[in-house]
């Protein structure tokens, strides 16, 4: 059983990050038919899954060609570095985009996906965390979260020169919202396995009696 917050995640969607000299690259097709540029994304990660099961041509194109890497901050740094354009999840690109104006977001999304919490079959409080979920989005307070967070915007300078190379970008404050909800959906999570293992425990003990 699985309860998925797809509001919370729906903008978590894979894009590509290259440095400003190289904003001239606005699509996927533009990326695999230079020579320049390796691509890669951060291995065993919901991009690499991504790119190997689409059924688009060039999205497995860009999978069979991947130059990975152990984890984002060295995709980052091999973006600085040159010659190398980096293929994440849009929430940590646009946080780390804002950090820095020598890099720059280009391509389309691959794809969405959102967050979810698994319960064990026949799970006795699926129903209420359901409820729970359910009353968070009919109040839109998912919804305003991520509003939040998506709408600052930042100005790299020479953007107004050239609004092509604009972006938008996240600052530590409106990112919050999404730790805010992340780590109460953790937190729940855990309240709920607990009070279920202890139920286990009273029913091994007392259940038989």
């Amino acid at each position: 059983a699985v309860v998925s917050t797809q509001s919370t995640g729906a903008n978590l969607a894979a894009f590509f990050t290259v440095t400003r000299m190289k904003v001239g690259i606005k699509n996927v097709e533009d990326l695999l038919e230079q020579t320049k540029l390796t691509w890669g994304t951060v291995s065993s990660t919901n991009p690499e899954t991504l790119l190997q099961g689409s059924e688009k041509e060039e999205y497995r194109q860009l999978y069979d060609k991947l130059d990975n890497v152990e984890n984002a901050t060295r995709g980052f740094d091999r973006v600085k570095q040159g010659n190398y354009a980096f293929i994440y999840e849009s929430a940590l690109l646009e946080f780390t985009v804002q950090q820095t104006c020598d890099l720059v977001i280009a391509g389309e999304k691959f794809s969405k996906f959102g967050f979810a919490f698994g319960f064990p079959p026949n799970s006795p409080y699926l129903d209420l965390f359901n409820n729970v979920i359910l009353q968070y989005r009919e109040k839109n307070e998912l919804d305003k979260d991520w509003e939040k967070i998506k709408g600052s915007q930042m100005s790299c300078e020479g953007d107004e020169a050239d609004s092509s190379q604009s972006t938008s970008k996240l600052d530590m404050k409106n990112l919050s919202g999404l730790f805010t909800v992340i780590a109460l959906g953790i937190v729940t999570s855990f309240m709920f396995l607990i009070a279920e293992y202890t139920f286990a425990c009273f029913e091994d003990v007392y259940g038989n009696e």
